[in-house]
């Protein structure tokens, strides 16, 4: 599949909602439904601003942990990115920072329903 198929242009402009920290960070607030709310709000903002992707990062969980995340942290990304889906049409990723690849492939499942829907 090549970008033309994904996002409909050969040079798609990919929005960041960055996810204020998560359970098991250590800023973590203890209000996962702001974290939700604020997700929601930056999703709309930029599908509305006209990017033609989001790419959904735990960029405020530093500092980051060396290896893997916590599985708290992928099921909330796995909630948050379900929710976002149902909220913008545009191609939605996930990057769990610090570079944790297996996490994120664990949350692959979800961008997948997309495919059902």
């Amino acid at each position: 599949m090549d970008l033309i198929q994904i996002f409909k242009t050969p040079n798609p402009i990919i929005g960041v909602v960055h996810l204020l920290p998560l359970p098991t960070s250590p800023r973590w607030g203890g209000n996962l439904k702001a974290v939700i709310d604020r997700a929601e709000q930056e999703a709309v903002a930029l599908a509305s601003g006209g990017v033609d992707g989001i790419i959904v990062e735990n960029f405020f969980d530093a500092p980051f942990t060396k290896d893997q995340v916590d599985p708290a942290v992928v099921t909330a990304m796995s909630l948050i990115v379900q929710r976002l889906m149902t909220m913008v049409t545009l191609p939605i990723g996930v990057n769990v920072l610090r570079n944790d690849a297996q996490s994120a492939m664990a949350i692959a499942p979800v961008l997948a329903l997309s495919s059902f829907a």
